[in-house]
């Protein structure tokens, strides 16, 4: 069965395009089938610059019928079975101002999704709480949240986590689906569960700092791409394994011992 993951978080600038576009290569790689990554923040579209070949219709179009079919919308990227679906408009809430239409929309998408045509699809959203992420966690079987251990960031997700659970027992009297938490730009791994423990968010995994972010987004390149060995690429890799419920690799920054692992993967797998 696809699944649908929604990637949100408190505030602009924590990583959820770094972390939506390298979950997507994972997975793509991981899955050998087509794997969708949507550019549903429409004021900063930065899942945009990995595509290759822009498609006629973007999500917005989705949202409104005037692409009628998702498969309408896909844009390609230099990575194989990796697709895009770009932002169009500036603000989707402005797009239609009947959510209900919206809710209906998504709720097609996702029965096209479940039933298999897609390998994932990872929905990368706005920033803050708004109605229309609201929407895009109802219809996600898990929810990740991106946080950093900087103070004003871990008080953005704070205040977020407590609008989208207020609003989902509320709306649909439960808890948010599937609710996971990854910690970007740290250190070590006790540092993210300190901060996952400070947000009540179990700890999905976390990505470490990287100087070298900067030189994959001038080139456009997704960073798992870019850097195949690089620890911060092999920690994407963990979080993806553990998505798919698999045993994620140990980490760590010796290429004898990924190679190790690798060949001891291999090993295992073809017993």
């Amino acid at each position: 069965m696809s699944s649908i993951i929604c990637v949100s978080g408190g505030k602009g600038g924590v990583g959820k395009s770094f972390i939506s576009i390298n979950l997507g290569y994972w997975m793509s790689k991981l899955l050998h089938r087509h794997v969708l990554v949507i550019s549903a923040d429409p004021t900063n579209k930065t899942v945009d610059r990995y595509i290759t070949h822009f498609s006629e219709y973007g999500w917005d179009d989705f949202l409104k019928g005037t692409a009628l079919d998702i498969d309408e919308c896909l844009s390609r990227t230099n990575v194989e079975n990796l697709y895009v679906v770009p932002a169009r408009t500036e603000d989707f809430l402005d797009i239609d101002p009947d959510l209900r239409k919206i809710m209906t929309r998504l709720d097609f998408f996702r029965r096209d999704v479940l039933s298999g045509s897609f390998g994932a699809v990872i929905l990368d959203t706005p920033a803050g709480y708004n109605a229309i992420n609201q929407i895009y966690s109802r219809i996600s079987q898990t929810n990740l949240v991106v946080a950093t251990p900087r103070e004003d960031d871990i008080r953005g997700v704070l205040e977020f986590l407590s609008l989208l659970r207020a609003g989902w027992r509320e709306s649909w009297k439960e808890d948010v689906k599937g609710l996971q938490g990854i910690v970007n730009m740290i250190y070590s791994k006790e540092e993210a569960r300190q901060v996952c423990t400070t947000l009540s968010l179990p700890l999905l995994g976390y990505v470490g700092y990287t100087k070298k972010k900067e030189e994959a987004t001038k080139l456009g390149e997704i960073y798992s791409n870019l850097f195949p060995s690089d620890p911060v690429t092999l920690q994407m890799k963990d979080i993806t394994l553990s998505l798919l419920g698999r045993s994620p690799i140990t980490n760590n920054t010796s290429s004898f011992f990924s190679l190790y692992q690798r060949i001891k993967n291999s090993i295992f797998s073809s017993g």
